[in-house]
């Protein structure tokens, strides 16, 4: 072999090592952009799996929240009934006293102006008598009446 052709297969062999070694930095970077993104997509991965379980526990909260919500409702709705209840008895028993109150009130009024009609009877019934006395009488100017 001469020098010429043994330069030749060293320039050969190198080009060949050069080229090996380019494809192997170019697989090393892939490689390395491989793992970063693994990386990446677990870490996304478990940011989707966080939100999901968030995403869970406020549909659970939102629905603890409306049924003490329905049930804030209903109880108000009891207690509104009740008072209501309460109210219409004390009503009823407050109309029921007045009531009582008026009838008695009235029997007072109805014997009071009973008592005055009477009364005032009995005055025009003696007015009546003493316009008839008089009427018999003979007055007589200047004379002294006997007391």
């Amino acid at each position: 072999m001469k020098p010429c052709e043994k330069l030749d297969e060293i320039v050969n062999v190198l080009k060949l090592l050069t080229a090996k070694t380019e494809s192997i930095e170019v697989a090393l970077t892939d490689k390395a952009d491989k793992t970063v993104l693994d990386v990446f997509s677990d870490k996304l991965a478990s940011v989707e799996n966080s939100m999901d379980k968030l995403t869970q526990s406020n549909a659970d909260l939102k629905k603890e929240f409306t049924k003490s919500v329905e049930g804030i409702k209903h109880s108000n709705a009891k207690l509104g009934d009740s008072f209501e209840c309460k109210i219409e008895e004390k009503v009823g028993s407050l109309e029921s006293s007045v009531n009582k109150e008026n009838k008695l009130d009235t029997h007072f009024i109805h014997d009071c102006v009973q008592g005055a009609v009477q009364v005032q009877l009995k005055e025009d019934l003696a007015e009546q008598e003493d316009i008839k006395r008089r009427k018999n009488n003979i007055v007589l100017h200047g004379l002294q009446t006997s007391r």
